[in-house]
């Protein structure tokens, strides 16, 4: 391998290197075709960018001169390192078009073009890349000697140029059909879902009631209360008065007991547009909690609306709570 400031470059973009160090050693001898192959390495090395960098999205137009006034690109680069690249881009059109390129212009291209490999091995590996650019590795030729060469030589460079970017927008081109099929797929579902959204979904297998009381009792364990105990759900209570059930009997959903063996809460599921306090019309709290503690102490009635699964009562001596977590549970 030849020496050269571009001998970074060789493992991870091999295209690249190639390219570029072309360019490096037809500065002086074939000034045009350095300007050409500075302009292909510089463009290979941008569509490498888009393609990998998630931040960046290809413009409208997939050309060279709109990838490098893209808002993404832009915003990342220094504004001098854009116009150094404009330069390659424009010495490179020139270089095809007109051929007359001298060497001056062919060198500050290669030296831009070496300064935005430098940026881009910088930016996206973690691999070692030169500090400085050493015009030694620019081998010196005589003009005349070369001349005819040169001219032979331009349209091969300009062949295998165009070859390669058809080959990176192809495979682009590619990326974009399958873009283009997610869109169309999101498209269609989209109408079909507008479609159908009137249909009625059938309901599920369980019950209004049954899915409350699931919710409940799924709320109570994550609270580190246990429902194994037969009576912590459907408590029956008595002594209830007449004008609300003329048996005298009436059932509590859930009473929640704590170490000692007296009640600490009860909880009622009720349907979510129930309102909080239509329990409290059924009984008062103090003559359910005085039923399950057989003549203990009197309680205040707070009720609590439980977001989510209807209307909950939770009672607890001057509180009111939501979620009332059990007494010395690490829950």
């Amino acid at each position: 391998m030849k020496n050269s400031n571009f001998t970074f470059l060789y493992a991870r973009w091999p295209e690249i290197y190639e390219a570029a160090m072309e360019a490096e050693q037809q500065v002086f001898a074939k000034s045009v075709t350095a300007g050409m192959y500075c302009r292909q390495a510089m463009e290979l090395l941008v569509n490498w960018v888009y393609e990998f960098d998630a931040e960046y999205t290809v413009p409208y137009q997939n050309t060279i001169a709109a990838k490098l006034r893209a808002d993404c690109f832009v915003q990342d680069l220094k504004p001098s390192m854009v116009r150094e690249l404009e330069y390659i881009r424009k010495v490179g059109n020139n270089a095809t078009h007109s051929r007359r390129i001298t060497s001056n212009e062919a060198l500050a291209s290669l030296k831009f073009l070496f300064h935005f490999c430098q940026y881009v091995a910088r930016t996206y590996t973690d691999d070692p890349w030169p500090r400085d650019f050493d015009e030694t590795h620019i081998p010196k030729d005589d003009p005349v000697k070369v001349a005819l060469r040169e001219i032979a030589r331009l349209e091969e460079a300009q062949k295998q140029q165009q070859e390669l970017i058809a080959a990176q927008l192809k495979q682009f081109e590619a990326s974009t059909a399958e873009q283009a099929a997610h869109a169309a797929m999101q498209s269609e579902l989209a109408v079909i879902k507008d479609k159908n959204k009137h249909i009625p979904v059938p309901a599920a297998g369980v019950s209004e009631a049954e899915t409350r009381r699931l919710y409940i009792d799924a709320d109570l364990k994550a609270m580190g209360w246990e429902l194994d105990d037969a009576r912590s759900t459907e408590y029956e209570l008595g002594n209830l008065p007449r004008h609300i059930n003329p048996t005298g009997k009436g059932y509590v959903d859930y009473v929640l007991w704590g170490d000692d063996g007296l009640p600490l809460a009860i909880v009622e599921a009720k349907r979510p547009a129930a309102p909080p306090r239509a329990k409290r019309r059924q009984w008062s709290m103090p003559t359910a909690l005085s039923n399950c503690t057989a003549g203990g102490p009197s309680f205040s009635t707070p009720t609590a609306s439980r977001p989510g699964s209807g209307t909950t009562s939770f009672t607890r001596p001057g509180k009111c709570m939501v979620f009332m977590k059990k007494p010395n549970c690490n829950c």
